[in-house]
């Protein structure tokens, strides 16, 4: 069964792979020398260890080390910050077209500009095959081009980012530090035994979990949005009350949860495609969703409670099986409502007039305060 994972500033005692998804003792990471390809575990004398000081590589003259998972079928790069800070892994999950990768994209995007300004957080890739893919699948594509990013084939490597945050912020000498690992988990990949263990195994060890609903997968919300929209092939598998019961019969059948206790680990509930709901009236124009306040510096619970129940409202209008489910088998759970893009695309070009996301962060931002990562306090800011 799974653990719930929180913030604690210091050397932890173990860490989590964001790659094969295993947890090691801290004095497991091996130090490799690529000139030579020596590896050796890091040094700590019992002083140390009782400081709580991260294990070190050996001294070779200045040589650059880097730190590699000890797993015997993974032995991948590690973010440089393991064994340092904790390895707190925020994960994604949902349903074919749901809007993933374009939540992705600005999701990302968000974090390197604005928000990573308000909150003062650098966004650093964990590797260069991330680098890249963000690059050629996600970045240019729909902000370059403001194109329609294609539909995921398959189960792509993970996009894993370290995002390091002032700690000064918290009155502390040294950076806070988390990693975004975004699985892009396609729907009929519940079907498949091999993808459900992968799956099995991201959850079990994930501190939050971004889980991603698409409302025009919902036959109320279409019914509601009738004409007005071009909306997507109806998908048994991607409709928000099939896809929560498939997640939940997935932690029940792999042993995360037992019986009826539900799942510890907070979830972001996120609708996507927020921007639709708005344009037929769903969200109104006066709802603090489309206000200018943002959270800044720390999490804003009264900004929070209230485009929390908008959206909670609206799910439990028109999913009510699903909401039910939520609210039994997920302990800790808030409902987002989020528009990756701020427009729906044109039907014949397949491009956006613009790209301009709204509330991306929001879910992210919650689960970063919930597992103590970053501050959280009522109201104003003077």
């Amino acid at each position: 069964m799974s653990h719930l994972r929180t913030y604690q500033h210091g050397t932890p005692r173990t860490f989590v792979c964001p790659y094969c998804l295993h947890e090691y003792p801290v004095e497991q990471i091996l130090f490799h020398l690529p000139l030579t390809g020596q590896k050796l575990t890091g040094k700590r004398n019992y002083i140390q260890r009782w400081m709580r000081r991260p294990p070190i590589p050996p001294p070779l003259n200045g040589d650059v080390w880097e730190k590699l998972c000890p797993g015997v079928n993974c032995g991948k790069v590690l973010p440089k910050s393991t064994g340092m800070e904790p390895s707190l892994i925020i994960g994604m999950v949902g349903a074919q077209v749901s809007g993933k990768t374009h939540y992705i994209a600005s999701l990302i995007q968000r974090l390197s500009s604005e928000v990573g300004e308000r909150f003062q957080v650098g966004v650093v890739e964990a590797d260069s095959q991330t680098t890249k893919r963000f690059a050629v699948e996600f970045k240019q594509p729909l902000y370059d081009n403001k194109a329609v990013l294609d539909s995921t084939i398959g189960s792509p490597p993970p996009l894993i980012y370290n995002l390091v945050f002032d700690g000064s912020l918290y009155g502390e000498n040294e950076p806070r530090s988390v990693t975004l690992a975004l699985y892009d988990t396609a729907g009929e990949n519940f079907r498949d035994p091999v993808k459900v263990r992968e799956m099995a195994s991201y959850l079990r060890v994930a501190a939050g979990v971004i889980f991603i609903v698409d409302p025009l997968q919902s036959e109320a919300v279409r019914q509601m949005v009738g004409s007005q929209v071009q909306l997507p092939t109806l998908k048994y598998d991607n409709m928000p009350t099939n896809i929560i019961r498939n997640l939940t019969e997935l932690l029940d059948n792999q042993g995360i949860i037992r019986g009826n206790r539900p799942f510890q680990t907070p979830v972001a509930v996120t609708m996507s495609k927020a921007d639709v709901l708005r344009d037929v009236d769903l969200i109104k124009d006066n709802a603090p969703w489309n206000g200018p306040e943002m959270h800044e510096l720390y999490f804003d619970d009264d900004l929070h409670e209230q485009i929390e129940g908008t959206m909670r409202n609206l799910f439990k209008q028109y999913e009510p099986a699903a909401y039910h489910n939520v609210r039994v088998r997920f302990k800790n759970h808030a409902f987002f409502g989020v528009s990756a893009t701020g427009c729906s695309p044109d039907p014949r070009t397949h491009r956006y007039a613009h790209v301009s996301p709204r509330r991306v962060e929001d879910p992210l931002l919650w689960l970063l305060a919930e597992i103590g990562v970053i501050p959280r306090r009522r109201g104003s800011r003077q």
